[in-house]
């Protein structure tokens, strides 16, 4: 059989043909620069710590996110969830900051500073 016969034969028909309607179709749902967004996502989920507030005091993200914690105060702030929701930066000194991923289950996780307890907000997962 010759190259020409096995290329023809039922066997690769019907993939060869297939082959530049699948190729250009999964190119057609891959945006450009895909590779990005991940990075462009995680840099703007931001809580910054200013004047013991937080800003935004109410932050929606998509599930499983890297958020920022940006401590701009003289005193050290932690970004703790109430209950057992999972996230807690810890100690972010004055001038830090911090990351820690967000739940992967959708819903609002009230969060508050362990040093100063009137500081709070809430970290919607959508």
């Amino acid at each position: 059989m010759h190259v020409e016969d096995e290329l023809s034969s039922s066997r690769y028909s019907a993939a060869s043909s297939l082959w530049p309607y699948w190729f250009s179709r999964r190119l057609a749902w891959c945006p450009p620069n895909a590779h990005l967004l991940p990075a462009l996502r995680a840099s703007a989920a931001r809580i910054v710590i200013k004047e013991f507030e937080f800003s935004p005091n109410r932050l929606r993200v998509a599930p499983g996110t890297v958020v920022t914690g940006v401590n701009k105060d003289t005193d050290p702030h932690t970004v703790t969830a109430n209950g057992c929701a999972g996230f807690d930066t810890r100690r972010i000194a004055p001038g830090g900051s911090t990351r820690f991923t967000a739940p992967r289950i959708h819903g609002n996780y009230p969060y508050r500073c362990d040093f100063h307890q009137f500081m709070s907000g809430t970290l919607t997962v959508r």
